[in-house]
């Protein structure tokens, strides 16, 4: 039997339409060792109609209430049998039809244990702008989440459950936790976009809970002194969602 390369998990509530799109991004990859699971929060919109349609290429499908999104994470993981684990959901897409190839050829010759890549972002607006990650490593990891968690592949062997006491940057941690299960040989960083992101989720509302977390999850790990060194790097984030805020409001 031959072994699952990749468990994609889409996590859905209430995203019909945008649900579809993402779907199609998958299920239209000219690479097929992967399973595809949705884990969705008992959603009452169309959902059930939308899973109907694309049944024959979903894996696993399991729609009933959680506690948020890092719950319904934490579902996709314990149903995951792939070697690697990449979250893709709800408005989110693969950047081109042959993302999936493009990463394995990326990886089909090493032992990488931490796969990243660019992205795009994209608003509700529909406007997109292209975003540069950096190397996920310490010295990066110290100072901020340089990446994008849709554009990361982590083998299931560093996976721990994500901490449900962060509502927004359990993802930060998730692969930091991961990172430093490995080394720095078994990480790489693609120079091409994996996703379209789409920038309209919970973080990009709640600021404010967005930068307490970030000095709550700095301090945890890397202790009072690097939180102090980050100051600069808190006041910037600040001002740009003041000025993203007010670019919203120019614009709508």
């Amino acid at each position: 039997m031959e072994t699952i390369l990749f468990s994609i998990i889409t996590v859905n509530y209430n995203s019909g339409n945008l649900l579809e799109k993402t779907l199609q991004s998958v299920i239209s990859q000219d690479f097929d060792n992967y399973e595809y699971i949705i884990i969705d929060g008992g959603s009452t919109d169309n959902f059930n109609k939308i899973i109907r349609k694309y049944k024959k290429h979903l894996d696993v499908v399991i729609s009933e209430a959680d506690s948020g999104i890092y719950d319904a994470m934490n579902k996709g993981i314990s149903q995951a049998n792939g070697r690697y684990i990449n979250f893709l959901n709800t408005g989110d897409r693969f950047f081109s039809n042959n993302t999936l190839s493009k990463v394995f050829e990326s990886i089909s010759t090493n032992q990488h244990k931490i796969i990243s890549g660019d992205f795009v972002i994209e608003n509700v607006q529909g406007k997109y702008q292209q975003i540069k990650t950096r190397q996920i490593n310490i010295p990066n990891l110290k100072k901020d989440f340089y990446a994008c968690h849709q554009s990361i592949f982590i083998d299931k062997s560093l996976v721990k459950p994500y901490d449900l006491k962060y509502k927004i940057k359990a993802d930060y941690k998730w692969v930091l936790e991961a990172l430093l299960e490995t080394n720095s040989q078994n990480v790489i960083k693609l120079d091409f976009p994996i996703v379209f992101y789409l920038k309209d989720g919970f973080s990009s509302r709640n600021q404010l809970l967005n930068i307490k977390e970030l000095i709550r999850l700095h301090k945890e790990f890397f202790g009072n002194f690097q939180v102090v060194k980050n100051i600069p790097i808190y006041i910037f984030r600040i001002l740009r969602s003041v000025k993203d805020q007010l670019i919203e409001k120019l614009t709508n």
